[in-house]
């Protein structure tokens, strides 16, 4: 799909759910209005644009983030949104795509190597060794984003080697969100969100 005004990308990772729409709205330059609500101000202003908006990491703030995507989608009918999370919506008329494991010997090598090179822009291994490490974190994103971050520190061998406690080796940086920190955080947060 083609766009014809430039589109948006939020990052809610480090946004409380009860400062979510003020989130997005700095992302996009809004200001509050006086008379009118944060929503109302945020979909007046791309009202008569063709854009996408990314509202990347919604999970933890779907209550706040729903009623205004709907928002937007009923008054500003030329703009797309595009939420990742791993709940969704709920909004009439939506559409789920799962994301599932990268495909091994192609797409999950090629993230590995883009993010090992994203931490340490010398980064090399053999491709036998970062196929191993994707298959061991059976090709998912979650998994192998982390992991790429420790190859830095451990190397793609001593990575390899770590891999028998999967949890604990491939525990992140120290910056941002906590639950994003280590596969194990991840896995403890999820389980937090169940009923």
């Amino acid at each position: 799909m083609v766009f014809g005004d430039p589109g948006a990308f939020v990052d809610l990772v480090l946004a409380a759910p009860a400062f979510a729409v003020q989130t997005v709205a700095a992302a996009l330059g809004v200001a509050d209005v006086q008379q009118q609500s944060l929503e109302q101000s945020v979909a007046a202003f791309l009202a008569e644009r063709h854009a996408l908006l990314v509202l990347d990491n919604c999970e933890h703030a779907l209550a706040e983030l729903a009623p205004l995507v709907e928002r937007i989608l009923a008054a500003c009918p030329r703009m797309t949104v595009l939420a990742t999370s791993r709940e969704r919506l709920a909004l009439p008329g939506e559409r789920v795509l799962h994301v599932g494991p990268l495909p091994l010997a192609s797409g999950a090598e090629a993230l590995f190597a883009d993010r090992a090179r994203a931490v340490d822009e010398r980064f090399a291994a053999a491709p036998a060794v970062i196929a191993a490490i994707c298959a061991r974190l059976d090709g998912l994103p979650l998994a192998i984003e982390p992991a790429a971050a420790r190859a830095a520190s451990l190397g793609p061998q001593g990575l390899l080697a770590a891999l028998d406690d999967i949890l604990r080796p491939v525990s992140g940086g120290r910056g941002g969100d906590r639950r994003h920190t280590s596969l194990r955080a991840v896995v403890e947060w999820s389980h937090r969100l169940l009923s």
